[in-house]
């Protein structure tokens, strides 16, 4: 993975080592059922820790719904770039938050470790 491609959701790791998401560029589109939809995260890691980096499917889940995204140490350089996968069983848009954090930290009080964004799919 490199910096000329575009990533749907980047990560911000500050000097105190606080982790705040934000949404960069459009989610893959044509999305087929039972699929996995491989879903690019760049992190710009301000505070150069090498601490695992975690995400989870919080709040509301819909049925049908799976995260994957293997946590792995940070390199603890300014950039780094990793990739989850979503997978949806049913046909339509789901409504989807995914909270990432740093091994160990305190998830925001505010909800900027958390993305918040509707995927869809269709069937074959």
């Amino acid at each position: 993975m490199g910096s000329s491609r575009h990533a749907p959701i980047e990560i911000s790791i500050n000097p105190e080592a606080r982790v705040s998401v934000a949404l960069a560029a459009p989610f893959p589109g044509d999305n087929r059922c039972g699929r996995p939809i491989n879903v690019p995260i760049k992190i710009m890691n301000d505070s150069f820790i090498t601490a695992r980096l975690e995400a989870r499917l919080v709040a509301n889940v819909p049925a049908g719904v799976r995260l994957d995204f293997r946590p792995a140490p940070l390199s603890g350089k300014p950039e780094d770039w990793r990739e989850m996968t979503i997978t949806l069983a049913e046909p339509g848009m789901k409504d989807i938050t995914v909270s990432f954090k740093a091994r160990n930290d305190i998830p925001d009080l505010g909800g900027r470790d958390r993305v918040h964004f509707l995927i869809g799919c269709r069937t074959p």
